[in-house]
C-alpha cells in the first residue's frame, strides 16, 4: 500500500475542454499511476491509496472506479457502477451507455496508448 507520501503531485488547471485539460495533466506526470478526479467530485481520503493498492494486486493492465457514484447536485441520485470483470458484465451495453465514473486510477501507460 502507498504511502500519502508517495503522492508525486497534484495538478490543478482550466481548460474549455474537460479532455484537454485531462491529457495535459497525465502529459505532466511522471509516475507509473494516474489518478483523475473532477473538480466537483468529492472522493473518500483514501480513495487514491486504495486505488493504487488494488493496482498493485490486480495482474495486467487494470482501470479503477468508485463503486458507487452519489450525486446531490441538482440531480440527485445513489449509482451503482458496472464491474466489467463481472460474469453478467454486457461489454455491447457500453455502446449505448458509460457504466461508470470519471474519477479512475490506472497506469499511465494506459493513456499513453490512447493518447
Amino acid at each position: 500500500m502507498l504511502r500519502p507520501s508517495a503522492i508525486d503531485r497534484i495538478v490543478q488547471a482550466e481548460f474549455e475542454s474537460v479532455a484537454t485539460a485531462r491529457m495535459d495533466g497525465i502529459a505532466l506526470s511522471s509516475g507509473r499511476y494516474v489518478s483523475v478526479i473532477n473538480g466537483e467530485d468529492l472522493v473518500s481520503t483514501n480513495w487514491i491509496t486504495e486505488s493504487y493498492g488494488l493496482l498493485e494486486a490486480t495482474p495486467g493492465l487494470a482501470v479503477v472506479h468508485p463503486e458507487i457514484t452519489v450525486a446531490f447536485g441538482e440531480q440527485r441520485f445513489v449509482a451503482q457502477h458496472d464491474d466489467s470483470d463481472d460474469p453478467d458484465f454486457d461489454f455491447m451495453s457500453t455502446l449505448e451507455r458509460n457504466p461508470w465514473a470519471s474519477t479512475i486510477t490506472t497506469y499511465r501507460s494506459v493513456f499513453a496508448n490512447i493518447g
